[in-house]
């Protein structure tokens, strides 16, 4: 499970890259509406994105350090998922949701929801 769950949450990431540099380069084009804003958005993406590689990488080596922020981050994606879901892009919510849900789910199959000495 924590395997699996380290294979999510690195899809995320590179999931998070990927549209980091689609905003980046969208940015870019002629027509583009608030350039500024989506470059630092699609900067802030590429970011977060490495940092979920990097948790991933040590969910697969078996830390429990970061499990914490892990859990909040999948929790804060849920609410994100229902307002896009809401909003019409199911497409961006669906998986969203679908990946949070795996997330917390193997989490806690793989008992890194409960409290140890690291």
């Amino acid at each position: 499970p924590a395997t699996a769950a380290a294979a999510l949450l690195a899809l995320q990431g590179f999931g998070l890259v990927l549209a980091g540099v689609f905003l980046i380069v969208r940015a870019l084009a002629p027509d583009a509406h608030h350039r500024g804003s989506t470059e630092v958005l699609g900067a802030l993406s590429v970011l977060a994105g490495v940092g979920v590689v990097a948790l991933a990488r040590s969910v697969r080596a078996g830390s429990r350090r970061f499990r914490s922020l892990l859990l909040v981050m999948e929790i804060i994606c849920l609410p994100i998922a229902v307002t896009s879901i809401q909003g019409g892009r199911w497409y961006i919510g669906g998986p969203l949701a679908l990946v949070a849900l795996a997330v917390i789910v193997l989490f806690g199959v793989a008992g890194l929801l409960t409290p140890a000495a690291d």
